[in-house]
């Protein structure tokens, strides 16, 4: 047990009745999921880009933008929730030297 590094992630609440809404709540989920992982921001490891990318997403979903229907920070948004698993998974690979675990509820989508 404890062997590889894991990543569960819920899609659990992230619904609404427009797609700005439902994005927002996806970023909520995003932040919790980074902060689960915000050892990686001082990792000796990772590269100063590295890490800084993770900040940043770290950052930005935090906010959880409330001007989401901006087309700059709906853009920005739309790419961390289509990449923040890759990314998060790298950055584990690489942090730890293994493979990683994802697992996704999305059960309840």
């Amino acid at each position: 047990m404890g062997e590889l590094p894991v990543i569960y992630f819920s899609f659990k609440n992230v619904a609404g009745l427009y797609y700005q809404e439902a994005l927002a709540r996806l970023l909520n989920n995003i932040a919790k999921l980074y902060n689960t992982f915000s050892f990686l921001q001082d990792s000796t490891i990772l590269s100063i880009s590295e890490r800084q990318k993770f900040v940043f997403n770290f950052e930005f979903c935090s906010q959880n933008p409330g001007n989401i229907f901006q087309k700059d920070i709906l853009l920005t948004a739309q790419r961390i929730a289509t990449s923040f698993l890759y990314d998060l998974g790298f950055l584990l690979y690489k942090e730890y030297g293994r493979k990683i675990i994802i697992l996704l509820d999305e059960y309840d989508v």
